[in-house]
């Protein structure tokens, strides 16, 4: 078959924000990707060539058994119904597809709380995802494929922008007054990310840097990451 008539990779990019993770999963080769997000307006600005659709994720307007994968990083936190999203994940996968989900770690989200109480309230967490708590409510349609903790540096960050008081302004979690980019660039060091950036051609840099960050990861994760197929 020729390259051009393979049929298409289709992926949902679930709770796609401004549009970027969309944006770096267009690149993978022969795929069709469309963003989801109650508000996509931005995403659309800075990303016309993807297909964004505002929509709750507790009803996607999608057909049953429509995609081959679906992206669902920091959203399932978010929700306020979290069966009723999952059930909707499931109706839309094909038989067989990925879903690859992050949520934020029970440890992190209980550190960050006693820093900053009211730090659910403004970014608007609505549950904490203990260990085993989303296998358990996928288990009977997915079988779990990997689990990796991820981005400890970020509790380093958060809790330095906490200490000084500095407001959430979305729930994106971004800052009214946020870090300089030399200082991101610090933290980018310690994370796989770095790796997505000119960063990675500092080669004695991030040689020290990194390592210490898988480190922190495995004992004080931010972020939880999952690779779920669907049976």
């Amino acid at each position: 078959m020729d390259k051009k008539e393979r049929v298409k990779t289709k992926i949902l990019d679930l709770g796609c924000g401004d549009g970027l993770t969309s944006f770096y999963l267009s690149l993978k080769e022969n795929v069709e990707v469309i963003g989801v997000d109650l508000n996509v307006e931005e995403a659309k600005e800075k990303f016309p060539h993807i297909k964004f659709i505002s929509s709750s994720a507790e009803d996607l307007p999608f057909e049953d058994n429509f995609f081959d994968e679906i992206y669902c990083f920091d959203v399932l936190e978010h929700v306020d119904d979290i069966d009723k999203t999952l059930s909707e994940v499931s109706r839309v996968l094909k038989s067989r597809g990925e879903l690859i989900a992050e949520v934020p770690s029970a440890k992190s989200e209980e550190f960050l709380l006693r820093i900053r109480p009211n730090y659910h309230k403004e970014i608007h967490h609505q549950r904490i995802f203990y260990p085993g708590q989303l296998e358990k409510k996928l288990k009977d349609e997915f079988e779990l494929i990997k689990r990796k903790k991820m981005r400890g540096i970020d509790n380093l960050k958060l809790y330095l922008l906490f200490k000084k008081d500095i407001e959430i302004v979305n729930q994106q979690g971004d800052f009214a007054n946020p870090n300089s980019f030399f200082r991101e660039s610090f933290y980018l060091l310690f994370k796989r990310d770095l790796f997505k950036t000119r960063l990675k051609w500092f080669f004695p840099v991030w040689f020290i840097t990194f390592p210490p960050g898988l480190l922190i990861n495995q004992f004080f994760p931010k972020t939880i990451h999952f690779l779920f197929r669907k049976k």
